[in-house]
């Protein structure tokens, strides 16, 4: 995760996917032998002066690797933070408590959506399809979520495919949106044809 140079090659945080950024960030630090950085004070031991200087300097550096993968704008919104600690400190109270609001959101608009909403299936698809990629930004785990979703939303009409699909152990997105693509086909050449 470092290079030659000592450039970091964690990726910049730019405000999204906060979870999976900090568990690199801490990946990080402990392949680059700094983690225990993160500890509120130095280890008991590291009370000898030299101890203590080292364990200084090594979180100065923590804290200048870790600052150099956040964006402008995010170093911007977190106002003065000078160490290692404080920094995951801001970030977490910044970001982790709203990526689980926004999550709950998400959630919300994901299972409040349903196909009447919309005159398509198609239109209904890339809906939960587009709010399922905002979930997914915010917890990577969502997949299972979004499929329910759309068998959750789905007209009365499509009653008898939503109880034979809800019966699985897995879920296939795709597998789901190809059936209901065909069975909304098939409902629009019913229309026409009468």
């Amino acid at each position: 995760m470092s290079t030659e140079e000592g450039e970091t090659l964690l990726e910049k945080f730019d405000g999204t996917r906060f979870q999976r950024w900090m568990m690199c960030a801490k990946i990080y630090l402990d392949i680059n032998g700094l983690s225990d950085t993160l500890a509120p004070q130095p280890p008991a031991d590291a009370q000898v002066a030299a101890k203590a200087r080292d364990y200084r300097v090594r979180s100065g550096k923590a804290f200048l690797a870790i600052m150099s993968a956040i964006s402008s704008k995010v170093k911007d919104s977190l106002g003065k933070v000078d160490n290692i600690i404080d920094l995951f400190k801001s970030l977490n109270k910044k970001y982790g408590v709203v990526s689980a609001k926004q999550k709950g959101r998400l959630l919300a608009r994901l299972f409040n959506t349903t196909s009447s909403d919309f005159n398509t299936m198609e239109k209904y698809i890339d809906e939960i399809t587009s709010i399922g990629a905002e979930l997914e930004a915010v917890d990577e785990n969502a997949g299972e979520y979004i499929s329910i979703a759309l068998i959750h939303g789905l007209d009365a009409k499509y009653d008898a495919y939503a109880t034979g699909i809800s019966g699985q152990d897995e879920l296939d997105f795709d597998k789901i949106v190809s059936d209901l693509k065909h069975l909304a086909l098939g409902d629009n050449k019913a229309l026409k044809a009468s």
